[in-house]
């Protein structure tokens, strides 16, 4: 629904026409349920570890903090501020749960974990900004988008729209509830490295998941959320961790003609963090140039006053790079795997064509 900031003013479309869409679209989810046995307003249980897992989500957040900074909060404080944010955000948080209960309950007699799929899947991107999405060409402002946003806004719809499924629009509305309150209330929000914000967002969920599921749910039933569930949960934490270089290795996807033809553009390399000491000409090595990253070779190395300094050159180039110090060195290559990242390149080029 963001799609209609461009038609209004931009106060208008925040406090008028987003909000009643939202909620027009809550009652109308209501009245459908209404005469749908499938749909009910149970909170059988649900609500008070709901709200638990949001508190205990975002205390952790906050010692996160704590020991890593804290950031000034982009929202107004003022009595008026605080009176028409938290109008904005319920109205959104109410019409979309309401919405998220009656699709996972009318989709779930086809089958339980398609219907959680489908709902956590549009009710995800309905979250987020097709502007920034956009915008992700830089590697670097893509990782920090998925790791403080994207991922941590998948996690917390996954786990949103299970809780939807068993306790009723109470539970999701509680879950979410305590995070938009500390988002939209708290004059203060951690300042995390995404890295760890991702962790944060996405493993707190995911634990949560593991502590709402039913015994029942915990046993292999047929068209239902089982361990295969919890299986792809963690496999994607631990993809996350990867590419945050957690396990002391990070991917790069290679982009250019520069390091052909050892290296052509979907490749993808492995990059170890190494000493500035340990490297020799000929090795290849990650380093930040201005505001993107370089894959090329050491041709040279010079010791200067400021230290060492490291000549490179793509090899298909004809001229050296400018001198690199010790310090813009990110990594050296450890593995070459080749046209492993053109999926992910095919995909960004239809999702930018698409969102266009």
């Amino acid at each position: 629904m963001s799609y209609l900031a461009p038609l209004a003013p931009a106060r208008v479309d925040m406090y008028v026409i987003r909000p009643m869409l939202w909620l027009l679209l809550g009652l109308l989810a209501l009245r459908l349920a209404w005469h749908d046995p499938r749909a009910s307003l149970r909170a059988s249980g649900f609500l008070l570890p709901a709200l638990a897992i949001g508190a205990i989500q975002v205390g952790i957040s906050a010692i996160a903090a704590f020991l890593l900074g804290w950031g000034r909060s982009p929202y107004g404080h003022a009595p008026l501020a605080i009176i028409l944010n938290l109008w904005y955000a319920g109205a959104l948080l109410v019409g979309r749960e309401l919405a998220r209960w009656y699709l996972v309950s009318a989709m779930k007699q086809r089958s339980e974990a398609l219907a959680v799929a489908a709902t956590t899947v549009l009710l995800w991107l309905v979250t987020l900004s097709p502007h920034a999405v956009t915008q992700l060409t830089d590697p670097d402002r893509a990782f920090d988008y998925l790791g403080r946003f994207a991922l941590p806004a998948m996690a917390a719809s996954l786990l949103a729209t299970y809780l939807a499924l068993l306790g009723g629009p109470l539970a999701s509305i509680g879950y979410l509830g305590v995070l938009t309150a500390f988002e939209w209330l708290s004059p203060l929000l951690p300042d995390l490295p995404w890295p760890v914000a991702a962790m944060i967002g996405v493993m707190v969920p995911l634990l949560g998941l593991l502590l709402i599921q039913p015994e029942e749910a915990a046993e292999a039933e047929e068209g239902g959320i089982s361990l295969h569930w919890m299986v792809a949960a963690v496999l994607l934490v631990v993809i996350v961790w990867f590419n945050t270089g957690v396990f002391g290795v990070r991917p790069v996807l290679v982009q250019g003609i520069s390091m052909e033809p050892g290296f052509h553009t979907g490749d993808v390399v492995i990059v170890r963090p190494v000493d500035p000491e340990d490297l020799k000409v000929g090795d290849i090595i990650q380093f930040r140039d201005g505001n993107h990253d370089v894959l090329h070779r050491i041709i040279e190395i010079r010791q200067e006053e400021g230290g060492l300094v490291f000549i490179t050159q793509g090899d298909n180039n004809d001229a050296p790079d400018p001198p690199v110090p010790a310090e813009h060195v990110r990594g050296r290559l450890a593995l070459h795997i080749p046209k492993a990242g053109l999926p992910g390149i095919y995909f960004k080029r239809l999702v930018t064509a698409v969102v266009r």
